[in-house]
């Protein structure tokens, strides 16, 4: 449910689990338009929510576990236009199996874009032993009644896509060993 397109089950997003809030609601595109498709993922009136989502990666164990896969994710944030604007923030973690040990974790930073749709991507070598990544969507009320910090378009998807690949892939073209002079 990347885009919050599902309809709602039990008044509850498909497929997410609120941490923080309970107002969590698929919003209709108008003011402001969704990035894409009918819906955006909107916190509601709590001053702080969270959502989130654990995506289980354990088809990739060969390749994670021997430190050659790669997942790439992509998100877009933004806020209502008002003054101060409410902030959107994106977080992955890097889980083992139990869930318990927290490998890595990326912060795509706490956004208050008003004027368009942010993108936001991370393209992480997956650390030895993931299992899951979570997923997590914060929205931050700084003003009004609701908590407008929006989310749209997230996918995660386990490879890097064309252009980075290429620049992985070219940017070492050759290298040499040299003798340890003079230690």
């Amino acid at each position: 449910n990347p885009g919050c397109e599902d309809s709602l089950i039990n008044g509850e997003i498909p497929h997410w689990i609120e941490v923080r809030g309970t107002d969590w609601q698929n919003r209709e595109s108008g003011n402001p338009p969704s990035y894409e498709g009918n819906n955006m993922f909107f916190a509601g009136v709590s001053q702080t929510a969270e959502l989130q989502q654990d995506i289980d990666v354990s088809a990739f164990t060969a390749s994670i576990d021997s430190g050659t896969q790669h997942f790439y994710f992509e998100g877009y944030v933004r806020s209502f236009s008002q003054n101060p604007p409410d902030h959107s923030g994106l977080f992955l973690k890097y889980l083992d199996l139990p869930k318990i040990t927290l490998l890595d974790s990326i912060d795509l930073g706490e956004n208050s874009n008003t004027d368009d749709w942010l993108r936001l991507s991370d393209a992480t070598l997956a650390p030895i032993g993931t299992r899951f990544i979570r997923i997590c969507l914060i929205s931050v009320r700084y003003n009004g009644t609701n908590n407008d910090g929006y989310f749209d378009g997230l996918s995660l998807t386990p490879d890097l896509p064309v252009n980075i690949k290429n620049v992985f892939q070219t940017s070492i073209t050759d290298f040499t060993l040299s003798q340890n002079y003079p230690n």
